[in-house]
C-alpha cells in the first residue's frame, strides 16, 4: 500500500513540476516578448514572397491585374503564416517548459540587465531553438506556393478529367467509350451524367447539394463500375470511431473540395494489371484480373476488369 501511495505522489510531483517549469517558461518568454519576435520575422518573410507575386505569377501562369486571385493568393500565404506563427510560439514554449527553473531564472535576469539583445537571444538558446524551426517552416512554405497556385487555379477553371489508358493520355475522350455518371439521392437528379466526352469538363447541377452525392458510375467497354459507393463504411472500424466531420470530408471522395479545388480527377485504365503501381499493394490471393481501373480525385479507389 506505501509503495502505491508513493508512486502516486511521484505522479503528481512530476506534473505539478512540469506545470511549474511551464509558468515559469511563460514568464521568461514574456520577459524576452518572444511573441513580437516570432511574429515581425515570420510577417518580414511572408512579405518578402509578396514582392516576388508577379514571378509566381508569371511562373504559373495567373493574371496577376485579376485582383480575384491576386486576393486568394495573399489571403491563402496569411492562412499558412498565421498557422506557422501559432506553431512556432507553441513550440518554443514546448522547448523551453522542458529547462529546469533555476536556468529559466538566469534567462529572465539575463534579458532584464544585458543591454545587448543579440548576446540574450545567442545566451539562452533563442536563437538556435528559432532558426531550427525556421528552417523547417521554410521546406514547407516553398511547397505551399505551388499547393496555393493550384487551389487558385481550380477556383478559376473548371474541373476535368485526365484519362490515362495503358500510360497513353487520351487527348480526345470522346473516342472512347467512357462515361461517367453520378448517382443521387436527389430526386431531381438520381443519376446525371457529368463528365463532357468532348471537353472533358466535369460539372454538375449548381443546384444539386453535395451531401446528396452517393457514388460514381463508371462507364468502359460496355460495362459498368461502381466508384466510391458506401466509401465512409468502406473505411476501418477503428478510424470511423474517431473521426470527426471535418475529418469524415478529408476522406470523401466526392466531397466539395473535390470539385472546388482540384483542377483534375484521374482515371488510370491498364489492360496489364500488372503495369499499375499500386497493383501490388491491393492484389488479393488468387486473383487472376484482366485490367485494373484507379479512380482518382482526392483519394483512389480501384476497381477490377474480369
Amino acid at each position: 500500500m506505501r509503495r502505491i501511495i508513493t508512486i502516486i505522489l511521484l505522479v503528481f510531483t512530476v506534473i505539478l513540476n512540469a506545470q511549474d517549469n511551464s509558468e515559469k517558461a511563460k514568464e521568461w518568454l514574456n520577459t524576452l516578448n518572444s511573441d513580437k519576435i516570432i511574429t515581425e520575422y515570420y510577417n518580414n518573410y511572408k512579405n518578402k514572397i509578396l514582392k516576388g507575386t508577379h514571378l509566381v505569377f508569371d511562373d504559373y501562369d495567373l493574371d496577376i491585374t485579376d485582383t480575384t486571385t491576386l486576393k486568394a493568393y495573399k489571403e491563402a500565404l496569411n492562412k499558412n503564416f498565421k498557422f506557422y506563427i501559432q506553431e512556432a510560439k507553441d513550440r518554443t514554449l514546448l522547448i523551453y517548459s522542458n529547462y529546469d527553473m533555476e536556468r529559466l531564472d538566469k534567462f529572465i535576469n539575463l534579458a532584464k540587465s544585458e543591454p545587448d539583445f543579440n548576446k540574450v537571444l545567442v545566451e539562452t538558446n533563442f536563437a538556435k531553438i528559432l532558426e531550427i524551426i525556421i528552417e523547417e517552416h521554410s521546406e514547407y512554405i516553398v511547397h505551399d506556393i505551388p499547393f496555393i497556385v493550384r487551389n487558385i487555379k481550380a477556383l478559376s477553371q473548371p474541373l476535368r478529367l485526365r484519362l490515362i489508358i495503358d500510360n497513353d493520355t487520351i487527348a480526345n475522350i470522346s473516342k472512347t467509350d467512357l462515361n461517367l455518371v453520378l448517382v443521387t439521392t436527389n430526386q431531381k437528379y438520381k443519376q446525371i451524367q457529368i463528365l463532357n466526352r468532348e471537353t472533358s469538363v466535369i460539372e454538375v447541377p449548381k443546384d444539386l447539394k453535395y451531401e446528396e452525392m452517393e457514388y460514381v458510375i463508371l462507364t468502359y467497354n460496355n460495362e459498368q463500375y461502381p466508384f466510391f459507393e458506401n466509401h465512409y463504411e468502406n473505411l476501418p472500424k477503428e478510424l470511423r470511431a474517431v473521426m470527426n466531420e471535418e475529418v469524415k470530408e478529408l476522406h470523401n471522395p466526392l466531397a466539395k473540395s473535390c470539385f472546388e479545388n482540384l483542377l483534375y480527377w484521374e482515371i488510370r485504365i491498364d489492360n496489364d494489371p500488372n503495369t499499375n503501381p499500386d497493383y501490388e499493394l491491393i492484389k488479393r490471393p488468387g486473383d487472376n484480373n484482366k485490367g485494373l481501373i484507379s479512380f482518382k480525385t482526392r483519394s483512389t479507389s480501384f476497381g477490377r476488369i474480369n
